[in-house]
């Protein structure tokens, strides 16, 4: 591979899959500082931020042979560190004071126009969630989770059995619960678009 050539992330995968390590450290440069960026703001720690994209490209030359299925090669580097900020996070929420860490992080991200943004693509996923609910099992879950009424009074207002109450609302979340973990990518790779503005060149 010669160094003038412009390679997509589909190709340099699949080079990467052949054992290239120029197609790697290719790549590696091409996306570092993004994945870098997005991990920041996460961790709010420069070598925290540093050790996750460095464990997700490990991860990549370990799993090389995989990459050729990779349809979406940005969004799978952007799941990777997802993951293992994930997996940091619930070792380190059994440490002392670390949940609120965490929470004074997220609480300064408040209001950001970053934030806002995220926050109106969370609701029109949570808008998506409800509209794939049959009639009664929305019109359960609302009167439930946002009335309060309990099954009693829901099954009254409804004219239905107590039972078919509790069984649409089970679905009703199991339904929710699903498209949102779905979906769960969307918002992360959001999140890794908006703070690629701010990785350094």
């Amino acid at each position: 591979m010669s160094t003038g050539e412009v390679h997509t992330d589909k190709e340099l995968f699949h080079l990467i899959a052949e054992g290239n390590e120029a197609a790697f450290s290719r790549l590696f440069h091409r996306y570092f500082n993004t994945l870098y960026a997005a991990m920041l703001r996460y961790t709010k720690v420069p070598d925290d931020a540093e050790d996750i994209v460095q464990s997700v490209f490990v991860k990549l030359w370990e799993k090389r042979s995989m990459m050729p299925a990779i349809e979406k090669p940005l969004g799978w580097m952007f799941m990777a560190a997802r993951n293992e900020f994930l997996d940091r996070f619930r070792k380190r929420s059994a440490e002392a004071g670390y949940q609120q860490y965490l929470k004074d992080i997220f609480d300064e991200e408040r209001n950001t126009p970053e934030h806002l943004l995220l926050l109106r693509q969370k609701e029109e996923l949570w808008k998506k969630a409800m509209m794939r609910l049959s009639p009664q099992q929305r019109e359960s879950f609302l009167l439930n989770r946002e009335a309060g009424l309990t099954y009693d009074e829901i099954a009254l207002k409804m004219g239905i059995a107590r039972t078919t109450v509790k069984e649409h609302i089970s679905r009703a979340l199991r339904s929710i619960r699903s498209y949102l973990a779905e979906h769960a990518d969307v918002m992360f790779l959001l999140a890794g678009t908006l703070f690629r503005c701010l990785a350094p060149c």
